[in-house]
């Protein structure tokens, strides 16, 4: 929704994109920054009527927050932290993030040196992404598709439902490049985690992020490759 409004400059559209990305912020937040910075880096008249409906949108989620708990800046956070401490979600037991998966095998496969990966992991991406970053902003597709797929490598806390977000990026990738061979490539890691988890259940996790990696050096190609001619924030 967010990438196809902002294509189409549907203002209302990319405040409502913007607000449902609040709604798992762990996963939501890298994806909305990026199209605030956006939004601010258009300079014109649609990126600010967006921010500022952006912003009134925010203001009165703020507010409503009161009217459904009248302390929910206290009370919100609490519930995260006590929530942390519940089931397995302590070790993390079922997560199939990469942070988690390189904490269990280099280290004692806790959260905290998850952590201290995803960081670390996260200053790696940006950079790397950072490189292409003038034909990223020409491109709302492939800038928040970048984002997404940076989420899913540095996000400690995933489970391998939340990789239903990998079919944005193999839409944006098929549709962006027309190669038969490039898209037979996209096709096969669709299904190659399809089939990895029918067969071995939460054992085939690990292809999940295969192929999450695939695609990011997939995605950063693409944007390398993409035509230095195409008109600024066009998809």
């Amino acid at each position: 929704m967010l990438i196809d409004s902002l294509r189409k400059e549907n203002g209302a559209l990319t405040t409502l994109g913007a607000v449902l990305l609040t709604f798992k912020p762990h996963i939501g937040a890298l994806i909305l920054l990026s199209a605030l910075i956006y939004l601010i880096l258009r300079g014109d008249n649609f990126g600010r009527r967006a921010l500022r409906s952006i912003l009134i949108a925010g203001v009165l989620l703020f507010i409503i927050g009161f009217i459904a708990d009248p302390v929910w800046p206290i009370s919100y956070p609490n519930m995260l932290l006590n929530y942390q401490n519940e089931g397995n979600v302590t070790a993390c037991s079922e997560c199939a993030s990469l942070p988690l998966w390189l904490s269990r095998w280099f280290f004692d496969g806790s959260l905290t040196k998850a952590a201290v990966i995803a960081v670390l992991l996260l200053i790696v991406l940006l950079l790397l992404f950072s490189s292409i970053r003038v034909a990223l902003l020409k491109s709302p597709a492939l800038l928040l598709t970048s984002a997404l797929v940076i989420t899913l490598l540095v996000s400690p806390y995933l489970y391998n439902y939340d990789f239903i977000l990998l079919l944005v990026p193999f839409a944006v990738l098929i549709n962006s490049n027309k190669d038969f061979i490039y898209r037979i490539v996209v096709i096969i890691c669709y299904l190659i985690p399809t089939v990895a988890i029918a067969l071995l259940g939460r054992a085939g996790n690990i292809s999940l992020l295969i192929v999450t990696i695939l695609v990011v050096f997939l995605l950063y190609f693409r944007v390398k490759e993409s035509s230095i001619d195409v008109p600024a924030y066009a998809s």
